[in-house]
């Protein structure tokens, strides 16, 4: 046996054998890395699922967010038959609501399942205009149709009219906002629901076409006018 080699058995490992078992870590290393790098491209494409449940007025409900779809199960629902399953687009979101009571109304799932507080309700009747959103294009009073009859609906509430951000008064909240035109605000949802049906339709309204619009909502506090004279200067 060489000089060379008994240096190197004295050291208990060859310099061949540090070589080759240098280039196993490097090489498991790298392939360690190209697996990690792969995951990690693999995890971007997943679509996030997100589910929790919320105790509400509406019974207790299962809230599982996938991707752009939201589907609302009702789990406990306080009274009726069960097995409906109806979808909604309201504020450009997507809904899938599974177990509604087959006469509840829609503003009390907006309101009570949802949680979508700001359509208010009043007389429960039509009468008021208090729970107005705008349904298909059209202003509705959301007391009277039953959450099953919006199946497939686009609907837009208070919540949206400021588009998704939320952050900014749209141009009808800032000239009602600018007129002072509210005094307690309950009916104010309403109100702003109507007016930007009939400023959809028609941006430049006439004076009569604007009292028309707004005839069927009731302002306790006696500032109609104002609410009025608001929509003319948007």
């Amino acid at each position: 046996m060489s000089e060379q080699v008994k240096k190197e058995e004295t050291h208990g490992l060859s310099r061949r054998e540090f070589l080759k078992d240098a280039g196993l870590v490097v090489g498991g290393a790298t392939i360690g890395s190209m697996g990690l790098l792969s995951a990690c491209g693999k995890a971007t494409t997943e679509t996030l699922t997100q589910t929790k449940t919320v105790t509400q007025t509406g019974g207790v409900t299962t809230v599982t967010k996938t991707g752009g779809v939201t589907t609302v199960t009702v789990t406990a629902p306080p009274t009726g038959p069960t097995g409906t399953f109806t979808t909604m687009t309201i504020n450009s979101k997507k809904y899938e609501l599974v177990n509604l009571s087959a006469w509840w109304s829609l503003s009390w799932v907006l309101r009570e399942v949802l949680g979508l507080v700001g359509t208010k309700t009043g007389c429960n009747r039509g009468e008021c205009g208090t729970c107005t959103i705008i349904m298909n294009g059209k202003s509705v009073a959301s007391c009277m149709v039953l959450a099953v009859e919006a199946n497939n609906a686009q609907i837009q509430t208070i919540e949206g009219l400021s588009g998704q951000s939320g952050q900014k008064l749209n141009p009808l909240q800032q000239a009602i906002f600018n007129d002072d035109a509210l005094q307690c605000g309950f009916c104010t949802p309403g109100f702003l629901m109507s007016a930007q049906a009939l400023l959809n339709k028609k941006p430049k309204p006439t004076f009569d076409e604007v009292r028309e619009a707004l005839s069927g909502h009731i302002c306790t506090c006696g500032n109609t006018k104002f609410y009025v004279d608001a929509v003319m200067k948007v």
